[in-house]
């Protein structure tokens, strides 16, 4: 007996599911201003429901194209009082900008690999090209305070140019072995003691 009546209920209950279905799959909006589901039609008759489903695209096609008219207009008021927002604009006192980064040291013909630094990479080797450092004498002359305006003008915060100029210097002397001695004793861009 309690098999018979689990399986009425969950019949009926399947059977209600699958109706609410039906009547949402035709509604035209099921959460619109209705409240839900429109009346069930009789066998045989045309659902309402479906005739304002093809009437939608129409009331659709015209909002769109107020909805663009308007901007269109919108747009044209715009560049009518561009010119007076420009004039307002050059007519207030901008803020004084920071001051320009050192120039850097005169180029030598010759250009060096800069990776061969430690911290130095191909993004931050094109960056240094860039400002006009390709040369391990001109790496060793610049300051590093200029080093971290240009890298942080780039967009750089994580590199670390303090041992560059050193690293640079003993590059420029040719003097590879103590550039290894010294890249060896530097972690994170910090030379250790």
């Amino acid at each position: 007996m309690r098999r018979w009546l689990l399986f009425a209920a969950s019949a009926l209950a399947g059977l209600m599911i699958w109706r609410i279905w039906q009547r949402w799959q035709h509604s035209p909006d099921p959460f619109g201003p209705g409240g839900g589901f429109p009346p069930a039609p009789f066998p045989g008759t045309p659902s309402p429901a479906l005739s304002k489903t093809y009437e939608q695209p129409k009331e659709r096609d015209r909002r769109t194209t107020q909805h663009r008219d308007a901007r269109a207009e919108q747009a044209e008021a715009d560049e009518q009082q561009e010119p007076a927002l420009i004039e307002r604009a050059v007519g207030e006192a901008a803020p004084p900008s920071p001051p320009a980064p050192a120039e850097p040291p005169p180029a030598p013909a010759d250009d060096d690999d800069l990776i061969l630094i430690e911290g130095v990479g191909p993004k931050i080797s094109t960056i240094l090209r860039a400002a006009g450092i390709t040369s391990f004498a001109q790496l060793a002359e610049a300051e590093i305070g200029w080093l971290a305006d240009v890298l942080r003008d780039a967009g750089i915060v994580t590199a670390r140019p303090e041992t560059w100029p050193m690293q640079a210097r003993l590059a420029a002397q040719g003097d590879l072995a103590a550039l290894r001695e010294l890249q060896q004793r530097i972690v994170h861009g910090r030379l250790l003691s």
